[in-house]
């Protein structure tokens, strides 16, 4: 059992380190970032330019969080401001490989690639979790199953042994 909860601790250790907090928090938001990534990826794609998709992709994003994270990224592009240590901690945490594919100085083509490769791999790691799920379900259902009927077993035969122990 001890095993089973230092595993689920480095997993989320590691998945907060590498993708950020958003990604280590629940499979609903690693949907919604995974499909906000793809999307902006295709507002990209098609030619908008980067303060017109993060706010396009911040108005069709069903998330409130990653879209004030997106009209905050993109408040800060059309500022044309540099990003300094002081003006990234004000800005709404995206997770930091989002980060990097909006603020690094990339070609369009490689910004859409990044950030549709970064929305399959939420979008992947969100159905991958549900799967797990799925996969434990029937066992704890088995196990409280197994528990229920031990303890009605118990209780039905625990005043027989009493009785019994009584009698002798």
């Amino acid at each position: 059992m001890t095993w089973i909860l230092w595993r689920m601790a480095t997993r989320f250790s590691l998945a907060n380190r590498l993708c950020g907090p958003l990604v280590a928090g629940t499979s609903t938001d690693l949907w919604a970032m995974g499909w906000s990534s793809r999307m902006l990826s295709g507002w990209i794609a098609l030619g908008l330019p980067l303060e017109l998709a993060l706010q396009a992709t911040a108005s069709v994003t069903a998330d409130r969080y990653l879209a004030e994270a997106f009209r905050q990224w993109a408040q800060f592009f059309a500022s044309e401001m540099e990003l300094t240590p002081p003006v990234a901690s004000r800005l709404r945490r995206l997770p930091p490989l989002v980060q990097r594919a909006l603020a690094d100085e990339l070609s369009r083509e490689q910004r859409t690639a990044m950030l549709d490769r970064l929305g399959i791999t939420y979008i992947d790691q969100a159905s991958w979790r549900w799967k797990q799920f799925a996969v434990m379900l029937p066992i704890l259902g088995t196990l409280l199953l197994g528990i229920l009927i031990g303890m009605t077993v118990l209780s039905l035969f625990a005043p027989l042994v009493q009785l019994v122990s009584e009698l002798a």
